[in-house]
């Protein structure tokens, strides 16, 4: 094989391995942690600054899994919420190893320099309540009467209905079954929320874009306990209108139909804030 070839396909497996160990080191609900995140800080600078790539030809195809990962995080992640995510804080330290990794200064403090910014950022990294716990505010224009009803669900007899608030709230979580923080929340909070019978708790299934479990999968869901919470939103048309994206929304309607609050994700370890949280917003909403 061609020398040359060789060195390329072992750039780019680099470039693409960042990918996963980004993933579980910075992100994943059960393993990620500071040590972990110190660890994937530092694996990143090694493979920058001893593997010697000085052409920028090479520096270029080390850019490729970073890149795409970046760009996917900025589409699935609100705009405020990238300044103290990890991904966004370990992919310019990337850019910034790339163009002055070969200065001497740099490679000879290289781990002093990440222990001491792990040290530094370590409370913004994990944040001690993240951004995702803060609702939404209300916006004038999904504030009106019987937003509910403008959409249409099939249920868990297979049947198109709007969603009667039978003069309760509702709480609406959506879910997919490739989301992980989604089925967290639900094996973690379908039986906490289900002792409440003051308010309406739904599953809204919302399909990714590239594939979706069939009808008779989602209606019979083995995570979900109770089936007949089991809504789904074919075309996706209500988190669409509402510009949402990703997974889990919790959505809060009160017993008009009129949405009053929302917000984005979940975490094992915040279950009892969350929980509250919504809880609160709930009684705030009658």
């Amino acid at each position: 094989m061609n020398p040359n070839f060789k060195s390329k396909l072992l750039q780019v497996f680099y470039s693409l391995l960042l990918i996963p160990l980004w993933g579980l080191g910075l992100l994943q609900i059960d393993i990620a942690n500071d040590f972990t995140r110190l660890l994937t800080f530092l694996f990143t600078a090694y493979i920058i600054l001893f593997l010697k790539y000085k052409q920028m030809i090479n520096k270029g195809v080390l850019l490729i899994g970073p890149t795409f990962y970046m760009v996917a995080t900025i589409i699935i992640r609100p705009i405020d919420e990238l300044i103290l995510f990890p991904i966004t804080w370990i992919y310019f330290m990337f850019i910034i190893l790339l163009l002055f990794g070969e200065l001497k200064l740099l490679r000879s403090h290289i781990f002093i320099l990440f222990i001491i910014i792990a040290f530094i950022f370590k409370d913004e990294l994990k944040e001690e309540e993240p951004s995702f716990l803060n609702f939404s505010k209300e916006y004038d224009y999904i504030r009106k009467p019987d937003l509910l009803l403008e959409y249409e669900f099939i249920n868990y007899l297979k049947d198109t209905v709007h969603i009667d608030t039978q003069r309760k709230p509702v709480l609406i979580e959506t879910w997919n079954e490739t989301c992980k923080p989604c089925i967290a929340s639900i094996k973690e909070m379908e039986d906490d929320l289900g002792s409440y019978n003051s308010f309406h708790h739904i599953y809204l299934y919302q399909s990714n874009s590239s594939k979706s479990l069939a009808l008779d999968s989602i209606l019979n869901y083995k995570h979900i306990t109770d089936k007949s919470k089991i809504y789904v939103d074919a075309n996706n048309r209500l988190l669409k209108s509402m510009g949402l994206k990703s997974y889990p929304f919790f959505i809060i309607f009160n017993s008009e139909g009129e949405m009053k609050k929302y917000f984005s994700g979940y975490k094992s370890e915040y279950k009892n804030e969350i929980l509250n949280k919504l809880l609160n917003e709930i009684a705030k909403s009658k």
